[in-house]
């Protein structure tokens, strides 16, 4: 009896060598995938930081003009509320209005950001009870809450991006 001829093994990969080869793939594009949101996260807080310093530079306008004293919160006579509330401070002068915030942040625009809602962006204002000082908060949703600061000591903003 004649042995049966051996059909000779063609080249080719086994199939645990393609589940090890998917696995390492998997791996790489949740790493990719990872960065890829921190990366747009960052973009948000970045754009929302800007946004949050174009305020804080309206609202350090408004104190030089008001003998030190910040505006209200939104929803004042100081800063109208609602959609309105993105326009930032107002001064009635010689009766017309007159607003500091020289244009509205683009990230503010897109609704990137929303004011003093909570999102995956928002900034809060808040003036202290006698007027004298401010903070405004930037929370990115991911991200470090960031504050702006800024008093009749120093008219100047600063930002102090910590965790709080």
């Amino acid at each position: 009896m004649e042995p049966i001829p051996r059909v000779p093994r063609e080249a080719g990969f086994s199939l645990v060598e393609l589940l090890v080869v998917m696995v390492i793939i998997l791996i790489m594009g949740t790493f990719a995938l990872l960065s890829a949101g921190n990366s747009r996260s960052a973009g948000r807080s970045s754009s929302a930081i800007a946004a949050a310093n174009a305020y804080a530079d309206s609202i350090d306008r408004f104190a030089r003009e008001h003998q030190g004293r910040f505006p209200a919160a939104p929803g004042s006579v100081d800063w109208p509320g609602g959609t309105d509330a993105q326009k930032g401070p107002v001064a009635d002068v010689l009766g017309e209005k007159r607003t500091y915030l020289r244009t509205v942040p683009e990230s503010i625009q897109s609704s990137t950001v929303t004011f003093g809602t909570t999102s995956d962006a928002a900034i809060t204002y808040a003036a202290s009870a006698n007027g004298t000082s401010y903070e405004l908060v930037v929370a990115v949703k991911g991200r470090p809450t960031c504050a702006i600061r800024g008093g009749t000591t120093k008219l100047s903003a600063h930002i102090d991006c910590t965790k709080r």
